[in-house]
């Protein structure tokens, strides 16, 4: 079934005059892209170990896990470690592309933390699939935002949904 978005394009009466348009759909990965064997975790493994043994070296298992609003940490099951790999090597690619750091704001959400900050009840952030990116003050410019829309676009023209 086709998706459409809406576009407001005016407003009358106190309505919403609307276009719609189909959406864009993520283009579909190369067939050239890496594909990438993710295996369970090795019982007795961190998940900072888990992460790095995938080429994950700029980001930490705390910063993926970290529920700020609760200022705690809450992995998730191990079961769902590997769903996160596909997303997190395509952050660490935009990172070292950019030259400098990129945060994350939220990564695994566990469903009541998911829900007391409204999140999306189909939010793939529960299901450690989700990752949000963003530049840490120190670079928060216009030129470092155009470069990392630049970069991120690329990626997502390359490699499609993660």
């Amino acid at each position: 079934m086709p998706r459409f978005r809406q576009r407001v394009i005016g407003h009358q009466d106190g309505w919403d005059i609307v276009e719609q348009e189909p959406a864009l759909e993520a283009p579909k990965p190369s067939p050239d892209a890496p594909t990438l064997d993710v295996r369970l975790p090795i019982p007795g493994e961190t998940y900072q170990l888990y992460l790095e043994s995938f080429g994950v070296h700029s980001f930490t298992a705390r910063e993926v896990t970290l529920l700020r609003r609760w200022g705690v940490v809450r992995e998730p099951m191990r079961a769902l470690w590997p769903s996160i790999v596909p997303a997190l090597q395509l952050a660490q690619m935009l990172r070292d592309e950019l030259g400098h750091p990129i945060v994350v704001g939220n990564g695994y959400r566990p469903e009541d933390y998911n829900t007391a900050v409204r999140g999306s009840r189909n939010s793939q952030h529960m299901h450690n699939r989700a990752l949000d990116l963003d530049l840490p003050s120190s670079h928060a410019e216009t030129k470092h935002r155009l470069a990392f829309a630049d970069a991120v676009g690329r990626l997502w023209h390359e490699y499609g949904d993660a």
